[in-house]
C-alpha cells in the first residue's frame, strides 16, 4: 500500500522543481506528529505592482482523500507560466 502522504510531498517536491520560477515548497506549520504541512506558494503572490488575485487553496481538512486529489488536480491545470493572457491568479496550496 503506498503512503499519500509520502505520494503528495514527492508530487509538491516535483512541481516546485519543475516549475521553477513559479513555485517554491515551504511549510505551514507542524502536526501533532511533528509533521511539517507541506505548502505550495506562488512566488508571485502579494508581489507589489501584481494585477493578480493571490488565492491560496486550502484542502484536505476532511480527511477524505479526494480532497486532496482534488487538490493536486487544481495545481496540475494551473498554468505553469505567467506569459499565458487568462492567467490572472497566483495560486498557492496547502493540500
Amino acid at each position: 500500500m503506498t503512503n499519500p502522504k509520502a505520494n503528495l510531498l514527492a508530487h509538491l517536491e516535483s512541481m516546485a522543481a519543475r516549475y521553477q520560477d513559479r513555485w517554491t515548497l515551504s511549510a505551514c506549520g507542524v502536526t501533532v506528529g511533528r509533521r511539517s504541512i507541506p505548502a505550495l506558494l506562488d512566488k508571485n503572490a502579494n508581489s507589489p505592482g501584481s494585477n493578480t488575485a493571490s488565492v491560496l487553496l486550502i484542502s484536505g481538512l476532511s480527511g477524505n482523500p479526494d480532497d486532496v486529489a482534488l487538490a493536486r488536480r487544481a495545481l496540475d491545470s494551473t498554468p505553469s507560466d505567467d506569459a499565458g493572457p487568462g492567467n490572472h491568479i497566483s495560486l498557492s496550496a496547502i493540500p
